[in-house]
């Protein structure tokens, strides 16, 4: 798949800023999306893909196709995605840029996991000062480590509620065949059933012709 960022407008004041007007919870579910998830999460691949977000103040050069630099990003260049859209395939072509789940990409930088764009900057501010107030976070490293442990948290918490409900389908298929085959039983048997009265049937219309015919 060809990855490529176009290169922001020179006039700020063009562009279309785009940010979610929904939460996580509205997005609606989807069997397909949660299976993938499924697969992603058990069977991660061995590195992160997709185009890396480099902050505007970090020293770091951006590479073609690999990284872009946050500032240089053209919000008119960004999909479109509705809610009722959501959630997008993982292997949908708008999703291109990296997210902190290896095997799944964004659709846009920030943006959630499902696709689109993700909270405005002032809900991420808020976030952020209620996640450093509940963790008691002091300095810059303290809150590092609080971010680390929360995502291996979050990380965990989902791998298990990914077992449970493929644990759960596993059964449900279990109990659909049996269902399936108790009912394939059942149809046999009352077609075994009908014949046989089918042909009591007959042999008691013989058995009652032969009865009314005249002795030779």
């Amino acid at each position: 798949m060809s990855q490529s960022v176009s290169p922001r407008g020179k006039d700020p004041k063009t562009a279309n800023i785009q940010y979610a007007t929904h939460l996580p919870h509205q997005i609606p579910y989807s069997a397909h999306y949660e299976d993938s998830l499924y697969h992603i999460l058990e069977y991660p691949p061995r590195s992160r893909d997709g185009i890396f977000i480099i902050p505007n103040d970090s020293s770091e050069q951006p590479k073609q196709g690999i990284s872009v630099r946050a500032r240089d990003i053209d919000p008119k260049s960004l999909p479109q995605v509705t809610l009722q859209q959501l959630p997008l395939s993982v292997h949908d072509p708008r999703r291109i840029f990296a997210s902190p789940v290896p095997g799944i990409r964004l659709t846009h930088p920030g943006g959630y996991l499902e696709g689109g764009p993700g909270p405005s900057p002032e809900e991420q501010r808020n976030w952020a000062r209620e996640f450093v107030e509940r963790e008691g976070a002091v300095d810059e490293k303290a809150l590092g480590l609080a971010v680390q442990h929360h995502m291996q948290q979050n990380m965990a918490l989902a791998k298990d509620r990914m077992r449970v409900r493929n644990d759960a389908l596993q059964q449900n298929a279990r109990i659909e065949r049996e269902i399936k085959t108790l009912m394939d039983q059942r149809e046999m048997e009352v077609k075994i059933e009908t014949r046989m009265k089918e042909d009591a049937t007959r042999r008691r219309e013989t058995r009652e012709h032969k009865r009314k015919m005249p002795a030779v």
